[in-house]
């Protein structure tokens, strides 16, 4: 939801939202329950009017992204090991609450850095993107982290082309394009991936429309103006030039687009030898075989593409953004994507979007990350897709209005309505988070059992109600929502006068249309 957002992490117990601590204390505290990385984030602003319950909220994305306490296996069931490495082993795994399939990654603590390990959760935190992995939760035990995500259910992208039988290079353009996105929005959050190779870049599901997702920031790292990279990180096949001679920034992810878009196209490496060595040599030379019968047999648009993403001269080589915007992209993935009416009930929705009661905002931010069902969400994230014709990973002004013109609903769907009510954060785009949170069908999603782990989530204590202290505990991004006005949102929530709010007002307020 954009650069500044506040970061904290969950504690207390298993279900709940912790203060954050004092902005800017990092993750020095022994019991590392709390972060702050955004020094420059806005502060939440409250407003009240004359109508009960109308408010003007923001809910950071940062904010719903807990720090269980117990063990892993306290709260999930490990069903098969997805893969292992130097640093440790990722599973599917199903919660025990919820009952959803994740992916956990679990990092052994003697064998890396834990101020690495705490620098990959806050890049994922900070980062909200359709085609970026989303982080739900983590939990730190003695000798282990533990990285919950989002489960991603189909392959890689070359396992997915190699058992395709119709791969072409429109294809191919609509995943680098979804991959160039990720990583443009990664860049201007400051952050490079620093490892980008095909593994790290997953199918959503076996589905023919299934988006790519980067995951996988073990190596990522904070963008410093007028600093370089200095560590030797990467895969040899796709590491780039200059990060071998460990004097390097984030155009080193670009490098690797180009070797994995070359891949893709010509079905072999730029860049081969019998010996590492001897590949290292050549990727510093920067020269791959340009008159061979392969790079003769694809567009002169994509061989164009690839040579600016392997450019020797980090100064010439392709941004994201430029990438993004190259004439093959346009092309291929923009003219080669059906352009399938949008769905008149999910922009109807938007308009509906019932946000403006604190505590129902932060719960339905809260239930749209981590309890929606994933066929809804994996229909939304299509529909997210065709509303960004840009692909930035970001709906602006100009095509919310077009989306809504598609429809044909233009007298019944007013645009800047639906970002005056979606826009959480208040940056002039629906982020990803925003759109999920305000398009999910809530008919469907407030179930008893959906709406019971919410209510946990806000009772600390587990004493069976929600007081004031734990209300400021879970809407409180920033100092600056203070005891007393939480006590003015209990007051107007709470029916009854007794000065909480018992699980039976909490439905009331949950599936109250008025609000």
């Amino acid at each position: 939801m954009g650069c500044c957002q506040t970061f904290r992490i969950v504690g207390i117990n298993k279900e709940a939202i912790g203060p954050p601590l004092k902005r800017n204390s990092l993750i020095a505290d022994k019991s590392r329950e709390s972060i702050d990385s955004c020094a420059g984030a806005e502060d939440i602003n409250t407003t009240y009017d004359k109508r009960p319950t109308v408010l003007s909220f923001r809910v950071r994305k940062s904010s719903l992204i807990k720090k269980r306490s117990g063990t892993l296996l306290d709260e999930f069931k490990i069903l098969q090991t997805l893969g292992s490495g130097g640093y440790g082993t990722v599973y599917k795994a199903q919660d025990k609450s919820s009952g959803l399939l994740r992916a956990v990654k679990a990092i052994d603590r003697s064998k890396m850095i834990t101020e690495h390990i705490l620098t990959e959760i806050e890049n994922l935190i900070n980062v909200d993107h359709p085609n970026i992995v989303r982080i739900l939760e983590f939990i730190e035990e003695s000798d282990t982290y533990y990285i919950i995500t989002e489960l991603c259910t189909g392959s890689n992208i070359i396992e997915r082309i190699t058992s395709s039988e119709d791969f072409s290079e429109n294809q191919a353009a609509k995943y680098m394009l979804q991959i160039f996105s990720a990583l443009s929005h990664c860049h201007k959050l400051g952050i490079a991936h620093r490892d980008i190779k095909p593994d790290n870049l997953l199918l959503e599901h076996p589905g023919e429309n299934s988006l790519v997702k980067l995951i996988d920031f073990g190596h990522s790292s904070k963008i410093i103006e007028n600093q370089k990279f200095t560590e030797l990180l990467g895969t040899p096949y796709f590491v780039a030039p200059e990060v071998l001679d460990k004097n390097y920034n984030e155009k080193c992810d670009l490098w690797s687009c180009g070797v994995v878009l070359f891949i893709i196209l010509i079905g072999y490496p730029p860049f081969n030898a019998r010996d590492i060595n001897e590949l290292f040599r050549r990727i510093r030379k920067g020269k791959f075989k340009t008159n061979t019968e392969e790079w003769r047999s694809i567009s002169t648009e994509a061989q164009d593409l690839i040579l600016h993403l392997l450019k020797l001269n980090v100064e010439e080589r392709f941004s994201a953004e430029q990438a993004m915007n190259h004439k093959w992209i346009q092309q291929r993935a923009f003219g080669a994507i059906k352009d399938r009416p949008l769905h008149i009930s999910c922009l109807t929705r938007l308009k509906f979007f019932h946000a403006n009661v604190k505590l129902k905002q932060a719960t339905m931010a809260f239930m749209a990350t981590h309890l929606a069902a994933g066929e809804e969400t994996h229909q939304l994230e299509e529909v997210f897709r065709n509303i960004d014709k840009n692909g930035d990973g970001k709906i602006s002004i100009e095509e919310l209005e077009a989306g809504i013109l598609k429809v044909k609903l233009g007298a019944s769907l007013d645009a800047k309505e639906i970002m005056e009510r979606c826009d959480i954060d208040k940056n002039g785009f629906i982020d990803f988070s925003e759109f999920i949170t305000a398009a999910t069908d809530w008919e469907r999603t407030l179930s008893i059992s959906k709406l019971e782990k919410a209510f946990k989530a806000y009772d600390i204590d587990g004493s069976g109600s929600i007081s004031a202290s734990e209300l400021q505990a879970f809407l409180s991004a920033d100092p600056s929502i203070n005891l007393e006005e939480c006590q003015k949102i209990l007051s107007e929530a709470d029916i009854n006068g007794d000065g909480v709010i018992d699980f039976t007002e909490f439905i009331s307020i949950m599936r109250n249309k008025a609000f």
